[in-house]
């Protein structure tokens, strides 16, 4: 196995690494002669996922902006469209009810699996995305650090990108719903033109998204791999005594976690229960500082869990060294997949201060540009949550005797 720095050169060295493209297996075959090499079995799940969200959203708006124009005339029925294409909406983000993502092309993409052959009282799975992101206005740049000091000023109640495009869709059939009780139209237009502007806007971001590429992805995210890889290197040397760990590194991790969200659904389907399982999913960490994510979700932020904010928090307490603190997302990772079903989940990587990634998705993400001490100081805290995590197992199993 090589070092931290050498495997994020050779997976940036793999142009176009986005979900369920040719470069992304690439990419997941190089990981898995690294797993090889440390020791470990790996397993190959090739599952077919639908990765473009871009032409979906854009055709959402699309309905979204009709229904403000037909409710001119018809409000109810202008109404109506705007409801359905909520309703749309939250089934595609959810991934369970995702009717127009069918009109997509399917793709695939591999999830390695490398389990523990130890069995111990509970399973911790690493796991990390092995695409890059695609850039788009959402993700890098003034727009980006806006909506992180909006989080930091407004908590859970900030919305995310996809929030926002389902709070425009819920008010232009509110505000229709007005117009047919007879309002006054003046108002009632002057206020339309609200959601109709962040329509618009999300329009062209969906389109930018759709049509865009990806960068080296150096940072997000051959970083979180590497260290993923180390990690499991470390605790494979010094084994938690309560925790069997395995790792799964992700294919279409970018693309809302497909790719994890397949495997925890075959995992629940198998009998695999909450209480066995705890997930660590390592995010980009190649610059800034280490952070945990406290919740996360595209359009409601979904709190990790409990025990486990605490108990990385207290690492963070007992290492000041590493500077790490707690921020909020508006995206789902492979932890937000597992939370939503009710495995216990929580994030942690690295953000520069302002809680925002320097170039996701660009071509300036560039191995040069990933601090190793960062990666280290991710690891570290990650370290300590798992070591945390199996002192608690070991004081609960001494109280169960």
């Amino acid at each position: 196995m090589g070092t931290p720095d050498d495997l994020v050169t050779r997976l940036a060295a793999i142009p176009g690494r986005t979900a369920g493209s040719d470069a992304e297996r690439r990419a997941a075959r190089l990981l898995a002669r690294e797993l090889r090499a440390t020791g470990r079995r790996v397993r190959v799940q090739t599952v077919w996922v639908r990765p473009s969200w871009g032409p979906v959203l854009a055709l959402l708006c699309a309905a979204g902006i009709v229904g403000t124009v037909v409710s001119v005339d018809e409000p109810r029925i202008g109404a109506s469209i705007c409801l359905v294409a909520l309703a749309l909406l939250a089934g595609d983000l959810s991934g369970r009810f995702a009717v127009l993502r069918r009109l997509t092309v399917a793709r695939a993409t591999q999830n390695l699996i490398a389990l523990d052959e130890r069995d111990r009282a509970v399973r911790l799975v690493i796991t990390a995305a092995v695409d890059a992101p695609r850039s788009t206005a959402l993700t890098a740049g003034r727009v980006a650090r806006l909506a992180a000091r909006l989080r930091r000023l407004l908590g859970p109640l900030a919305p995310g990108g996809f929030g926002l495009v389902a709070a425009a869709l819920l008010l232009a059939a509110l505000l229709g719903e007005l117009r047919a009780h007879d309002l006054d139209e003046n108002l009632l237009g002057i206020l339309q033109l609200l959601p109709t502007a962040v329509l618009i806007g999300a329009i062209g971001v969906a389109l930018d998204h759709w049509t865009s590429d990806s960068g080296p992805g150096a940072d997000a995210d051959a970083s979180a791999c590497a260290v993923a890889l180390e990690l499991a290197a470390a605790l494979d040397r010094r084994p938690p005594e309560h925790l069997s760990v395995d790792v799964v590194l992700a294919g279409a991790g970018q693309a809302h976690a497909l790719g994890l969200s397949r495997w925890i659904d075959a995992q629940r389907r198998g009998g695999r229960r909450a209480e066995e399982v705890v997930v660590l999913h390592v995010a980009a960490c190649g610059s800034g500082r280490p952070a945990w994510w406290t919740r996360d979700g595209l359009v409601l932020p979904l709190a990790y869990h409990p025990q486990l904010l605490e108990l990385t928090a207290r690492v963070a307490q007992q290492e000041p060294r590493l500077g790490a603190r707690p921020v909020q997302g508006r995206g789902r990772t492979g932890a937000r997949a597992a939370r939503g079903v009710g495995w216990p989940a929580i994030a942690i990587g690295c953000l520069p201060d302002g809680d925002v990634l320097a170039a996701p998705g660009r071509p300036q993400d560039t191995p040069d540009r990933v601090d190793r001490a960062a990666m280290d100081a991710c690891r570290e805290l990650c370290l300590g949550l798992v070591d945390a995590l199996d002192g608690e197992l070991d004081r609960g199993l001494a109280q169960d005797d």
